[in-house]
């Protein structure tokens, strides 16, 4: 059967998931040469990690704190995953790998003997904490300085580096000084933090939630002034800054975005996706969220020359649309509307202009200075529940997920009100120091001046409290990617699957899932088989299982309560029946076990290692909330797979026809 062919009797229009994967822009390769290991240094690294191995075991039997033996297992990790992949792309790599090694075991060594003094070092230093996502050990380095003071909470500084397919965690923690754009950022009088975002992943996903753990990793381990937290970041690292400021803008003093792409369709030249991808561009397209720099100190920059200038016009259009203005001033745009300066280095590529640098340094010192402040007019604006707060104004749910919401809030100490306009919000929380009268939307409520306020709207009308019922709210709202950015685990089957074709596809992918995530998301999958999970593990991960109702106890268990059909028979998911010998689904859904918890069903990401070795602008969902699929296996071939219908369920997580 042809393409043509399959598309015409399905009338379902969406290309084959192996005739689409068309983008233009090359993969992202690593470097082609290596340098491996000499026989007698392959044997000097296996033999410090076994010893080091050996020396955190006997640590954790002895009662050793977790918060400080991950600050051992990080060096054994980094040289284990090096040799795994063959990662040694430098001349430097092997004896930077040894003297990792050789680190790791002086600090075992240390804590064997009650100490502990990298955690009160100066200079660049190498901390580690270990993820809720996957249970793995992530690097960061610490850059502080002489002057620290541990009774002085001091500023800090992170900083997103740019794209380097060369960059795995033994290069990344054998830096001794922050470079970005070409520039080598100089010692400073506060902490300076630099993030690993497990590699090149452009911060999304596990790569997202590696920044801000690393962040909150570091107040735990040197005294952060709360108010006087900047974000840095350069080409991806700029791509990051853009997305994890706008997205989270209560986080940060300042943020500083150089070169980074901010929109998907133009920076990857794919502009043929179909509708249910198209809808999730807008999680982490940020040129969408331009609007919340009405509250984020901003510097933007792009050389003249360089083709992320886009990037800066991306934003400029996208508050024009909110009534904003600019003037030019040279090649720069100035607005006295917002907390913005845009910079353009003349005749400069994809690198800082040093009187550019010069401007963003001070606009960010400045802001830093000044420290962050909670505004009494908040304009925000969101696409998901994912990225749902802006300082004393939450968004708790959406009249329709990826469709533009915005929130217009004012409140007056001296009149004791607060008073809100909302487009596509279906749930407010409100953070009140005092009000005694609240307007929403032109509906009035009085208030006892503290606390959280809750606020649900049915039909258009506002009233006050929580609805507990199931809806999509943040953290619990999709798509199936979301699963992968907080705790999760994947259940393998033990069971004898109902049709041979789908269960090689399930057990393939699970596989696929496995290597891929190990390689690009630097992280450990957790697995475990069905008859092993306990209550323990429902209530602690999202659950992520492979199989079909008869091969997979905990999918039979749930079954019942999720909106598919599965037999032997059919599957069926709302008024369309597909053949089970031949199709499958993946999806994701509250888990009904505990529905504070996803469960993913025959998904790891959606998105798959080829898209994850090109560009990482390509890292969006594929299957939004659930996917059918349509099964076949050429001879010889793994089994190849072809998305029949895809989609979303509504707010209240329910399939319409």
């Amino acid at each position: 059967m042809t393409r043509r062919t399959w598309l015409a009797l399905t009338g379902l229009g969406v290309a084959p998931r192996w005739a689409r994967s068309q983008y233009v822009l090359p993969p992202q390769a690593p470097p082609s040469e290596r340098f491996p290991p000499s026989r007698e240094q392959s044997e000097e690294i296996t033999r410090k990690m076994a010893q080091l191995q050996d020396t955190l075991a006997k640590l954790s039997q002895k009662g050793v704190s977790d918060e400080r033996l991950v600050e051992v297992e990080v060096f054994h990790k980094a040289a284990q995953w090096i040799g795994r992949y063959n990662e040694y792309f430098t001349k430097d790599s092997v004896a930077q790998t040894i003297a990792l090694l050789d680190t790791g075991l002086a600090r075992a060594h240390e804590l064997e003997a009650g100490k502990s003094p990298w955690t009160t070092a100066t200079g660049p230093v190498i901390r580690a904490y270990r993820s809720r996502v996957d249970a793995s050990a992530q690097p960061y380095i610490a850059y502080v300085p002489a002057s620290y003071d541990r009774s002085r909470p001091v500023r800090m500084d992170v900083f997103l580096h740019g794209t380097n397919r060369g960059m795995v965690e033994v290069q990344f923690m054998s830096h001794t000084a922050i470079t970005y754009g070409g520039v080598k950022v100089a010692p400073a009088d506060y902490v300076q933090l630099e993030v690993l975002g497990r590699t090149n992943n452009a911060y999304r996903w596990a790569g997202e939630a590696d920044v801000l753990e690393s962040i909150e990793s570091a107040k735990k381990n040197y005294a952060i002034d709360d108010n006087r937290v900047t974000l840095r970041g350069f080409s991806m690292g700029g791509s990051g800054t853009w997305h994890l400021g706008l997205q989270h803008p209560d986080h940060w003093a300042a943020i500083e975005p150089g070169a980074g792409f901010n929109d998907t369709i133009r920076y990857g030249r794919m502009p043929n996706l179909p509708p249910h991808e198209l809808k999730t561009l807008h999680i982490y397209d940020s040129r969408d969220y331009a609007l919340n720099i009405f509250q984020l100190p901003t510097a933007a920059y792009t050389g003249e020359d360089d083709a992320q200038k886009q990037n800066l016009e991306n934003v400029r259009q996208e508050l024009e649309k909110s009534g904003f203005t600019f003037q030019a001033e040279g090649l720069n745009l100035t607005t006295n509307d917002l907390p913005l300066t845009i910079l353009v280095g003349p005749k400069t590529g994809h690198r800082w202009e040093p009187e550019s640098k010069k401007r963003t340094d001070a606009f960010v010192d400045a802001a830093a200075k000044k420290g962050r402040t909670e505004p009494d007019h908040i304009r925000f604006v969101t696409y998901t529940t994912r990225y749902n707060r802006c300082f004393w104004v939450t968004v708790d749910g959406l009249d329709q997920h990826y469709v533009r919401a915005e929130v217009d809030a004012r409140r007056s100490q001296a009149d004791s009100t607060i008073q809100v306009k909302t487009t596509n919000v279906s749930a407010l929380i409100l953070k009140n120091s005092g009000a005694r009268k609240i307007s929403i939307d032109s509906q009035n409520f009085n208030a006892d001046g503290h606390g959280e306020l809750q606020f649900q709207k049915h039909a258009g009308v506002w009233k006050e409290g929580d609805d507990k019922s199931l809806r999509k709210r943040h953290g619990l709202q999709g798509p199936i990617d979301d699963a992968f950015m907080d705790s999760f685990l994947c259940v393998r089957p033990t069971g004898q699957a109902v049709h041979d074709l789908a269960g090689r596809y399930a057990q393939e992918t699970l596989d696929s899932f496995l290597d891929d995530y190990s390689k690009y998301f630097r992280g450990q999958v957790r697995v475990k088989d069905d008859t092993a999970i306990t209550a323990g593990d429902i209530a602690a991960h999202h659950l992520v299982v492979f199989g079909d109702p008869k091969s997979n106890q905990l999918l039979a268990r749930a079954l019942d309560k999720l909106p598919v059909r599965w037999d032997a028979a059919q599957l069926s998911l709302g008024s369309k029946t597909f053949d089970p010998a031949r199709h499958t689904i993946a999806m994701v859904y509250p888990n009904p076990l505990d529905p504070r918890r996803y469960i993913v069903v025959n998904s790891g990401h959606s998105f798959r290692r080829a898209e994850m070795a090109a560009t990482n602008a390509s890292l969006f969902p594929r299957f939004g909330d659930y996917a059918v699929l349509g099964l076949r296996q050429p001879i010889g071939s793994p089994v190849e797979s072809e998305i029949m219908t895809a989609g979303f369920f509504d707010e209240e997580w329910k399939l319409h026809a």
